[in-house]
């Protein structure tokens, strides 16, 4: 099947028009249908300011050549609730944009899609692959644009019930992005800076937490992915309160090309991020240049710490990629506190292919001020945690303690007065460099192990 997703343009299921403000709810029910076939169309769009709840708990579908499922042009003051699904396809088109601030919540506890293309699922068949044609691999924008600030925070919801039975069912939210798009992304225009409030307080005060999933499938080969895209280029500074919470999954997934799970470019800032679930990137296969990242950090964004009681993974197949859990080139990450697994994985699919891509659990190179690593185990009954991959520290006096499980990895330290301190039975294995600095070196019960750099 091929041509146009649409026919036809400037298509609009549900609209409100200014000049004046909107007062009132705008809600597509459960079980209400709407369902837009057009070019530069729209599902719901909403053009002025607007008080009132923005929601979306039926089923809406749009398809066309840049056409948004959900947009608003003006303010939302009240809460906005993606519920039930909203699938957007076609080259260009987006599920939600919210161009503009919203002073309550942002919910998503249904199902949100987007994609460019018209098979969105990879066949096996490389046959059918060759079949493809231009049409068919189109690239859609991202699913889910909060051009704006968002009051009480951004939050990608899951719920568990248990029946009379004991049965527990779990509904989780979703955002999922078929093509080189972001599944979520946060940032608005130049001069229009984003304040993202925390969802709520103590463990949930974060400006954004992902319970559900995030998830950036390029699909096709050479297609890059990214599943949560914070900042733009160009664009305005980015303030999420607390930072950044995962409880459920971000991932990325590729085919010879790069994928990055979670992106927080400059003028971010993200105090903590902070991982109890799953944060993932995956490139199916290889490319030589291209790496997997489950957490990149650009230059001039903030992020002081990160918290993982999860897993943080990098996984490669080939030989060329690099794997790369967490990178930072701001230079402000300075804590990393690990009681879970921190990741980089390889699987050789040419034998005859010298291994020239880098496995980098964390790269901290460009941090001049010192950086501290911590692991240790979470409970006495919790498994041992992991560092694999390689640990690159920068000019600063840097302090790791592995006081559990292991490491597993070149450890290179850099200049500065260094220490390592290993102890409750933890193990380090790999090369162990200090270039221009000093170490101080403690091993109380535990094991190291110095390769050859």
């Amino acid at each position: 099947m091929h041509g146009p997703f649409a026919k036809g343009t400037n298509r609009i299921g549900v609209q409100v028009v200014g000049p004046g403000d909107f007062t009132g709810p705008i809600t597509n029910a459960a079980g209400g249908v709407i369902t837009v076939k057009g070019d530069n169309s729209y599902g719901i769009s909403v053009e002025t300011n607007m008080t009132g709840n923005l929601s979306n708990l039926g089923s809406l579908s749009i398809a066309g050549l840049n056409s948004i499922g959900i947009r608003t042009l003006g303010k939302v003051a009240g809460d906005v609730t993606l519920g039930g699904t909203v699938a957007a396809g076609g080259p260009g088109t987006q599920a939600v944009n919210l161009g503009d601030d919203v002073s309550g919540a942002l919910l998503i506890n249904g199902a949100v899609s987007s994609s460019g293309y018209r098979y969105t699922t990879r066949s096996t068949d490389p046959n059918f692959l060759k079949l493809l044609a231009a049409d068919d691999l189109l690239q859609g924008g991202p699913t889910v644009t909060v051009a704006g600030s968002v009051g009480k925070g951004i939050l990608v919801d899951a719920s568990s019930t248990t029946d009379s039975s004991g049965v527990v069912t779990t509904v989780a939210g979703s955002i999922t992005a078929s093509g080189a798009a972001s599944a979520l992304m946060g940032g608005g225009a130049a001069g229009h800076d984003v304040q993202i409030g925390n969802v709520a307080t103590g463990a949930d005060a974060f400006g954004i937490e992902i319970k559900g999933s995030v998830a950036g499938a390029g699909v096709y080969d050479g297609v890059a992915a990214q599943g949560m895209q914070l900042g733009v280029a160009g664009g305005g500074a980015v303030d999420t309160g607390g930072g950044v919470r995962v409880t459920g999954v971000v991932s990325a997934s590729s085919y010879a090309a790069g994928a990055t799970a979670l992106q927080i470019n400059s003028g971010v800032s993200a105090p903590v991020v902070r991982n109890e679930g799953h944060i993932t990137a995956i490139m199916n296969s290889d490319a030589v240049g291209a790496s997997a990242r489950a957490i990149d950090i650009g230059a001039g964004a903030q992020t002081a710490a990160l918290q993982n009681s999860g897993s943080i993974t990098a996984a490669v197949a080939g030989e060329k990629a690099d794997g790369i859990a967490i990178s930072d080139k701001s230079g402000t990450l300075s804590e990393i506190e690990n009681t879970g697994t921190i990741v980089v994985s390889r699987t050789f699919t040419d034998l005859s292919q010298a291994v020239t891509g880098k496995d980098v659990a964390m790269d901290l190179s460009a941090n001049t001020g010192g950086v501290h690593i911590i692991q240790a185990l979470a409970s006495p009954t919790s498994t041992a945690p992991q560092i694999s991959g390689a640990v690159l520290l920068g000019s600063g006096s840097d302090r790791v303690e592995i006081l559990s499980g292991t490491l597993n990895g070149d450890l290179s330290l850099g200049a500065g007065a260094n220490t390592l301190n290993i102890d409750g039975g933890a193990s380090v294995s790999g090369a162990l460099t200090a270039q221009g600095g000093t170490l101080g070196l403690s091993v109380g019960a535990g094991t190291l192990r110095i390769n050859s750099p």
